[in-house]
């Protein structure tokens, strides 16, 4: 057999194989269908069972993501979400596939099906056979492409799935897991110690989250926690680099004093007062709302912890809680900073009387 009749066999193979892969594909696309409009979803049970997942904590603590661009916290659903809501919502297709490889890079493409309406998302993009590392690029070997690509990949899939589930069924998931973690946060010393193990895994020190909090680990409060998780899913989901999110820092740096710190640090350099003569005491003045607004019952709230506060440890917690709610725009500016007088005006107490 010569050579160009060798040649002209392994076209016709080829295109053998090429015709058999298309019946294949094209079976298994009318499969689905067929499946999809026998068995079309229950919306509402769905919903419910987006619902009971989003009351897995562990689920929850990673649903949001949260990073900083152009002055701004951008923040939306994590891939593990939108895929949780993938699996409950059902009749869908999501993934992606490589359509090329050449020249250092391959071409990708992302997808999502709705195989119920038959509407369809995809995204193109290239991939690089490059990574980044110290000091420049580095090529990946074969037996990392596959990993590279993935990775690159998921987010892109995560798109395509935002572009055919319902907007506001992906919103509920996200505000049921807010739910979750607001019903469930049980913070404790171990808790914040593994938060610092996984970034740690991802190569930041326990010295750039304390410059990134301006506090100590020990300080941290439940929505310090939440932040840095979200952080963390940011980077994890290839959002946004640790380079972007964390300061640099040396390891001997000190953390600058908190908020509440501060004011004890002010109130000790003050010279002591003379006891002022008691007051008599002002009849209480009827108040005819019966409703406070949201804002005014965390000003109530609030008076009410500074009220009970036994020390300048406490005070000085409540205090940074003041600030950081007052700088994520929890509470008006004004407000926190009347708050804080408050607490500068019980530490000066509790030291004139030391």
């Amino acid at each position: 057999m010569t050579n160009q009749q060798l040649i002209q066999q392994e076209e016709q193979q080829s295109q053998s194989l090429s015709i058999s892969e298309q019946a294949r594909t094209q079976g298994a696309i009318q499969a689905s269908l067929t499946v999809a409009a026998a068995r079309p979803r229950n919306e509402q049970r769905a919903i419910a069972q987006i619902q009971t997942s989003c009351q897995r904590v562990r689920l929850a603590e990673s649903a949001v993501y949260t990073y900083a661009k152009g002055g701004q916290d951008i923040t939306g659903p994590s891939i593990s979400l939108v895929v949780q809501v993938a699996l409950a919502w059902g009749n869908l297709d999501w993934g992606y596939r490589e359509l090329s490889r050449g020249h250092g890079e391959s071409t990708v493409e992302a997808y999502a099906w709705d195989q119920q309406t038959n509407a369809r998302y995809s995204r193109q993009f290239i991939v690089p056979h490059r990574i980044r590392v110290r000091g420049g690029q580095r090529q990946l070997r074969e037996d990392e492409l596959a990993d590279w690509i993935a990775n690159q990949a998921q987010r892109r899939v995560r798109t395509c799935l935002e572009n055919v589930i319902p907007r506001d069924v992906i919103e509920e998931a996200v505000d049921e897991c807010a739910r979750t973690l607001k019903a469930n946060i049980d913070l404790d010393s171990e808790k914040i110690m593994q938060m610092v193990e996984r970034f740690g895994e991802l190569g930041v020190t326990q010295e750039q989250i304390v410059a990134k909090l301006q506090r100590s680990v020990d300080a941290i409060q439940p929505a310090q926690y939440l932040a840095m998780r979200r952080i963390y899913v940011a980077i994890k989901d290839g959002l946004q680099t640790v380079e972007q999110a964390f300061p640099m820092v040396e390891a001997t740096s000190e953390p600058k004093p908190s908020q509440g710190e501060k004011l004890i640090a002010k109130a000790k350099s003050k010279p002591k007062r003379k006891p002022a003569k008691a007051k008599p005491k002002a009849e209480p003045v009827a108040d005819d709302a019966d409703v406070l607004t949201p804002d005014e019952q965390i000003i109530e709230r609030y008076g009410e912890r500074i009220r009970e506060a036994k020390g300048q440890e406490e005070l000085s917690v409540i205090a940074d809680q003041i600030a950081y709610d007052a700088s994520m725009g929890a509470i008006q500016v004004m407000h926190g900073n009347t708050l804080l007088a408050r607490v500068q005006q019980k530490i000066d107490n509790i030291l004139d009387q030391q």
